[in-house]
């Protein structure tokens, strides 16, 4: 049975916490400055929030983040203005606007040079406890932020188990592309549950492989960007291949390294079939509860998924589709299942039996990882964690790769079926999602507009110069208060970039230290922080204008605390996601999963929806999207183009493979692909499986396979939930299956050297290698899972060591039996022309269930997780940017996605 401790954690309803508008609440409630001083002869500005928080910011610092210095483009408008701003100090600090705002006063030199700016209060308060300096116990000091980060962390971290009782969530494929806050919403969804149906994508206008997947690639474009382009085939979106073999539960990408395929979309672009999902948190969970030693092998030992691809041929085609010559490649990945995160959380599930190649794994550990991995086969099996989900003709299915486990769809007896799939990397979902957090603040906001969002809360109820103007110290109405550096408050300046949000001037740099600020005034209500510059002479003084908001998302994190309400957050360090809160709160869910369900047109035009939509590919990591509308024709240069366009529509590009010409594969229920491969002779039996297992770094994070003809049953299942179940109940094995690296393997021949599948063209093979040596289970710097990287059909020979061999095989056959146990397996009908979206770091998915006598034709596509989490972090910026007149795209841009998060 399923322990108390993983259902209460499991959530089987399609409503999944607030949607992406009404997330902003507090984050868009902008903290005031209460006074801002210049200090050090304006080298420094103390700035205390009325949140009692005060820090003392580098003149510098609030110089160089000006807007001003950005042009519309959003790039800076100059390389000088780096080499300027530590020349001017902050002569005055005026908050303005009852503190939603602080104008500083710049001094540099000769007052030529004199100028003032205006900051947004609560965009200094976010950057205070990463920039100031505490200047009171209410001030904290953040960590130096490090890398990225993500705007989705929130989510990340707070993503649910869900079990087969899940709700599919839906979104409608038009409102999806017209609303950004569909957009985000959808994004959202992509964390958590990381699965979703998008419905309404509309037919392609072919089932040419060129073609076929366009309104895939629509979708897509339309709510994150470009799907990730295949290294081989010429279009982003691709399509299973034979149906008829069975295809256990797997995250996809499991042979691409890094799992590139964060966020997965499946377009039904013919045929109506039933599938299934499963959440790898839930199951994951359910491991670590229940098996806590096994939890520990799939989350440390490391496994390959490998594979040689020789399905493509040189053009971009399938080989059997042209006479160019194959192109095979090699891919390879070795790699936990069950990756955990720094947070601690799980991060992503990566494994494909199917693709699972040989393991080094280390001997003493080699059985007790093995029986770990095979607890996590059955798992992301048990119909208790697989949600069965209808995928309708033209629906997309969005998944959250790295939660989502899939399996093969149900095809109808006699269905012609043809699925298109793309998939999207993190880093565009989360900054797809970051810039929709953005526009939805913008949309609230009169003061965080895009100038102060994009490049990151609270009113300000003064600001002060200190230290002869080098920092201002900035209060906020929550009464924190920060001192900020003038330099950092110049620099970034929003004024500083172009329209192409590039900086104007390498020269700012050097400059923003030269200014001081010599009067700070709140304006609009504290709203707005006005500061007046000087440096030196008059000439160089100027204003420029901050949102308070703003200024109070980075003072944790540039600020000097100036008081007890003042946090000084830790230094940001690395990229992060605007995802992480949807990542770390994802929920293991098992074969009661209620898939969600979204429309391909509402995805397309709806940024909120494609914003909800990438939530859900986190969790539960696993989405059908229907009306995606079939394709021209079966063609394998158009018969993926509806998954195509839907993924463009939603996200972007999906992955291009290595040698196919189009972004996605396809995969007919005729016999005509059986020669191409295991995987694709769908009389062959699949198991439970993550894509990309092959693939080192597992690229494909999201993965969406479209029905581009007949309806089928497909079955997911989630790699979260047996990891956990294997963590808590074989922790032994759970150990070997996160430690234990295995090779995954193989030599592809499929495709020939013009990048189309080897028996469509005279064209020479392009064989090619693929290997992947990682753990089963991957579990992130967060400690959660960050994927799983298994696919048995892919397993290649692995180096394990002696004294590790055997257990790490139990531990390994544990996992492939768990995600093999109907407990963990989510069973659902595929439609034709939907699209199955999964989260192939979480969800593993097995193969269709095609009704006798039915042709099918199954697209299949990849996006790489950070293309998924940047046009999240786009799709969040949006959200904002549409309902703040203050966080524009000038403000929402260039931000770390920590400090983002707190703005959208």
């Amino acid at each position: 049975m399923i322990p108390a401790t993983v259902a209460s954690k499991c959530c089987s309803s399609v409503v999944r916490g607030m949607g992406a508008a009404s997330r902003l609440g507090n984050a868009t409630r902008g903290m005031k400055i209460v006074s801002a001083t210049p200090v050090n002869n304006g080298k420094q500005v103390d700035i205390e929030f009325e949140n009692k928080s005060a820090y003392r910011f580098h003149t510098a610092w609030i110089r160089d983040a000006s807007p001003s210095h950005v042009g519309q483009d959003f790039y800076r408008k100059s390389a000088k203005t780096v080499f300027e701003v530590d020349k001017y100090t902050a002569e005055t600090c005026q908050p303005s606007e009852s503190g939603e705002k602080l104008v500083v006063h710049f001094k540099n030199g000769v007052a030529e040079n004199a100028d003032s700016d205006e900051y947004v209060s609560s965009w200094l308060h976010a950057f205070a406890p990463h920039v100031g300096q505490p200047l009171n116990a209410h001030s904290e000091l953040k960590e130096v932020l490090k890398g990225t980060g993500s705007v989705m962390e929130a989510l990340h971290k707070n993503r649910k188990p869900w079990l087969a009782d899940l709700k599919m969530p839906i979104f409608d494929a038009k409102e999806l592309m017209e609303s950004e806050e569909k957009q985000a919403e959808f994004l959202e969804c992509m964390t958590d549950p990381g699965v979703a149906l998008i419905k309404g994508v509309g037919g392609p206008e072919s089932l040419e492989t060129s073609v076929v997947g366009l309104p895939l690639e629509k979708l897509g474009s339309g709510i994150i960007g470009r799907m990730n382009q295949h290294p081989a085939r010429a279009a982003a979106a691709g399509a299973d291949y034979d149906h008829a073999n069975p295809l256990s539960m797997h995250a996809d990408h499991s042979v691409y390294h890094g799992t590139p395929g964060y966020l997965q979309l499946m377009y039904q672009a013919r045929g109506t079939v039933t599938s299934k999902v499963c959440d790898g948190i839930a199951v994951a969970e359910y491991i670590k509860e229940n098996h806590p030693e096994d939890y520990e092998l799939l989350t440390t030992v490391h496994v390959t998924h490998s594979s040689r691809n020789q399905i493509y041929a040189q053009d971009g085609a399938y080989r059997q589709d042209t006479a160019s010559p194959g192109a095979t490649f090699e891919l390879v990945h070795t790699h936990p299942v069950i990756t955990i995160g720094e947070d601690g959380l799980l991060e992503k599930i990566v494994q494909s039996e199917t693709k699972r190649g040989v393991s080094a794994l280390p001997y003493d550990k080699y059985e007790r990882f093995m029986e770990a991995y095979k607890l996590w086969t059955k798992l992301v099996e048990d119909p208790r964690f697989i949600c069965n989900f209808e995928w309708p003709e033209h629906s997309v299915v969005a998944m959250n790769n790295y939660r989502t486990l899939h399996g093969r769809a149900k095809v109808p007896a006699g269905m012609e079926r043809t699925m298109i799939f793309g998939y999207f990397q993190k880093t565009i979902v989360e900054n797809r999602y970051r810039f929709l957090r953005q526009r939805l603040v913008e949309k609230q906001s009169t003061m965080l507009n895009d100038r102060w969002l994009t490049r990151l809360p609270n009113q300000i109820v003064s600001a002060t110069p200190v230290n002869n103007g080098k920092q201002v110290d900035i209060e906020f109405e929550n009464k924190s208060a920060y001192r900020f550096h003038t330099a950092w408050i110049r620099d970034a300046s929003p004024s500083h970039v172009g329209q192409d949000f590039y900086r104007k001037s390498a020269k700012t740099v050097f400059e923003v230290d030269k200014y001081t600020a010599e009067t700070c005034q709140p304006s609009e209500s504290g709203e707005k922080l006005v500061v007046h510059f000087k440096n030196g002479v008059a000439e160089n003084a100027d204003s420029d204008e901050y949102v308070s908001s703003w200024l109070h998302a980075f003072a944790p994190h540039v600020g000097q605390p100036l008081n007890a309400h003042s946090e000084l957050k830790e230094v940001l360090k690395g990229t992060g996601s605007v995802m992480e809160a949807l990542h770390k709160n994802r929920k293991p869910w098992l074969a009661d999963l209620k898939m969600p369900i979204f429309d391909a047109k509402e995805l397309m035009e709806s940024e909120e929806k494609q914003a909800e939509f990438l939530e859900c590919m986190t969790d539960p990591g696993v989405a059908l999207i229907k009306g995606v509308g079939g394709p021209e024709s079966l063609e394998t240069s158009v018969v993926g183009l509806p998954l195509e366009k839907l993924g463009s529509g939603i996200i972007g590009r999906m992955n291009q493979h290595p040698v196919r010409a189009t972004r996605y594969g396809v995969m007919h229920a005729e016999a005509r692909a059986a020669a191409a491969g295991a995987d694709y002779d769908h009389a062959n039996p699949l198991s439970m499986h993550a894509d990309h297992s092959v693939y080192h770094g597992t690229p494909g994070y999201l993965q969406l396979m479209y029905q581009a003809r007949g309806t089928v049953t497909s079955k997911v299942c989630d790699g979260i939930a047996v990891a956990e179940y294997i963590k808590e109940n074989h922790p032994e094995d759970y150990e070997l299956l996160t430690t234990v690296h295995v090779t995954h393997s193989s030599r592809n021949q499929i495709y020939a050297q013009d990048g189309a599948y080897r028996q469509d063209t005279a064209s020479p093979g392009a064989t090619f290698e693929l290997v992947h040596t990682h753990p089963v289970i991957t579990i992130g710097e967060d400690g959660l899972l960050e994927k799983i990287v298994q696919s048995e059909t892919k397993r290649g020979v692995s180096a394990l060591p002696y004294d590790k061999y055997e257990r790490f095989m139990e531990a390994y056959k544990l996992w492939t039996k768990l995600v093999e146990d109907p407990r963990f397996i989510c069973n659902f009908e595929w439609p034709e022309h939907s699209v199955v979206a999964m989260n192939n770091y979480r969800t593993l998915h097995g193969r269709a269930k095609v009704p006798a006598g039915m042709e099918r034709t199954m697209i299949f596509g990849y996006f790489q997780k950070t293309i998924v989490e940047n046009r999240y972090r786009f799709l969040r910026q949006r959200l904002v940017e549409k309902q703040s007149t203050m966080l524009n795209d000038r403000w929402l841009t260039r931000l770390p996605n920590q400090i983002l998060s707190k703005l959208v």
